[in-house]
């Protein structure tokens, strides 16, 4: 995608929410998601539970992962989990014979299983608890994930339960997309992330923070990409086409420093230099996104910037370039970093910059930039 604006099949399903051409049973389980269990009616940090339910079946898809582990993500708190208490199916026969009637017996497992291990203990305690070191070594991580798998505990009832290498693999998948869809600024707050980590530290103390804050982007990412690393030694000898796309195919962690400072550059762009007015100041604004992009290439948002930086100083080519390359990680993750605005809505924006760079035009007062909107190839 490097020079062309062609968008992925999938992606175009999901952008056109053309449901049943992405799976003829999508459709039916989005309206009983909705009016049956009133799961749009539920909230979650940062959107409804259907939204979010949704947005992790959007990821999984976009990331190329089989229909049996997207309708398990579609309903993977079905049952609520040590996380949420969100229970849209109640945890007995009858309510689990409906749920496999709808998603199949396989996925439906897996949704269950999902809702009833500690997964706070077994990412945090277990995994990630046990690989403290600063770089992730394949000899240790074969000592804290062994090749009979790991052992927890049943959250309702303490019995034991072995999941096997490749289910931890994809309950960090699923992990992964979960997190990435509903992180923000407000999360740092309650559980005082301020260190870019990701730990869900508490202290002793009731650290309240009203939502939803200033809802800046969440320092969730060197965190996730840790574990997207251990991903795909999981995964990479057996079922590599499962491996997110995400940081480089999860080769790359990033650095908890450098995602707070880029983070911190990019807000201090969006909340002092939004207005580009005065065209003398724009070098300082492109010098800290450019630092920006330098310390953290894996979110699209500050391309987003950059590409209507040189919109303003006609700089087409340039815009250009910074718009398909925003494209490329949005299409890459599935969802966005910077939640103000949502992932369909980035995208479409950027494709508006991308088609006015190649036309060489570009708004010239305030009603010219609420006239923008439509992009070509509809």
């Amino acid at each position: 995608m490097s020079d062309t604006l062609e968008i992925p099949p999938k992606i175009k399903l999901l952008l056109r929410q053309d449901w049943s051409s992405l799976n003829s049973n999508l459709p039916t389980l989005l309206e009983i998601l909705t009016k049956e269990l009133g799961s749009s009616e539920c909230w979650h940090k940062k959107s409804t539970f259907f939204d979010h339910l949704f947005h992790v079946y959007q990821i999984l898809t976009i990331w190329n992962q089989p229909q049996y582990l997207l309708d398990c993500g579609l309903f993977h708190s079905a049952y609520s989990n040590s996380y949420v208490n969100l229970a849209i199916f109640k945890l007995n026969d009858d309510e689990r014979k409906r749920l496999q009637s709808l998603i199949g017996e396989e996925a439906e497992k897996l949704a269950h299983l999902f809702c009833i291990i500690p997964r706070h203990d077994l990412i945090y305690n277990k995994i990630l608890g046990q690989l403290k070191s600063k770089k992730i070594d394949d000899e240790k991580l074969k000592l804290v994930i062994p090749d009979e798998g790991i052992t927890v505990r049943n959250i309702n009832n303490d019995e034991p339960i072995l999941l096997n290498k490749f289910t931890i693999a994809i309950f960090l998948v699923f992990t992964m997309a979960d997190f990435s869809d509903q992180l923000f600024s407000w999360q740092d707050e309650l559980f005082e992330n301020f260190d870019g980590q990701l730990l869900y530290q508490t202290s002793n103390k009731f650290n309240f923070s009203l939502w939803p804050g200033d809802c800046k982007p969440g320092l969730w990412l060197a965190g996730l990409s840790r574990i997207g690393q251990i991903v795909r030694w999981c995964l990479k000898d057996y079922n590599p086409e499962l491996i997110p796309p995400v940081f480089d195919n999860c080769t790359v962690e990033l650095d908890p420093s450098d995602l707070i400072k880029s983070r911190d550059l990019y807000w201090d762009v969006v909340t002092n230099h939004h207005n580009l007015y005065n065209v003398e100041a724009i070098p300082e604004i492109e010098r800290k996104l450019r630092e920006c992009t330098k310390l953290n290439p894996f979110v699209g948002e500050p391309h987003v910037l950059l590409a209507q930086i040189y919109m303003r100083l006609k700089k087409y080519e340039e815009a250009e370039k910074e718009g398909l390359k925003a494209l490329k990680i949005f299409f890459d993750w599935g969802t966005c970093w910077d939640k103000r605005m949502n992932w369909d809505v980035w995208i479409a924006y950027v494709r508006v910059i991308i088609e006015c760079a190649r036309k060489k035009e570009w708004i010239n007062d305030a009603f010219g930039a609420i006239k923008l909107g439509l992009v070509s190839g509809l």
